[in-house]
């Protein structure tokens, strides 16, 4: 995934390798462990969710921008109606 660098890649394995090793233990209750887990990957999942619905959102807009400029619409125009252009965006893709 181009979300996630090799950093955060071995760090993950390095908690994982953590949680088995405190288990084995018997340091720690597994499931605080599975507890931890779980709430990190719903916030990984959403801080992913995030990146690619703002990458979507951008591209979308600069694509409207684009298109409205090639189709005649002046640069000061697409300043003035900028706000608006981008709230129209934003709609669509929460729409669809």
């Amino acid at each position: 995934m181009p979300f996630i660098s090799d950093e955060s890649t071995l760090l993950i394995a390095l908690r994982f390798l953590a949680c088995y090793l405190a288990i084995a233990a018997g340091a720690v209750n597994s499931g605080f462990c599975i507890t931890v887990f779980l709430v990190g990957g719903v916030v990984l999942a959403l801080t992913m969710l995030v990146l690619v619905v703002a990458r979507a959102t951008l591209m979308t807009w600069i694509t409207v921008l684009v298109l409205l400029r090639v189709a005649g619409k002046r640069r000061r125009v697409l300043v003035r109606q900028g706000s608006k252009i981008t709230g129209d965006v934003i709609m669509i893709l929460v729409k669809g």
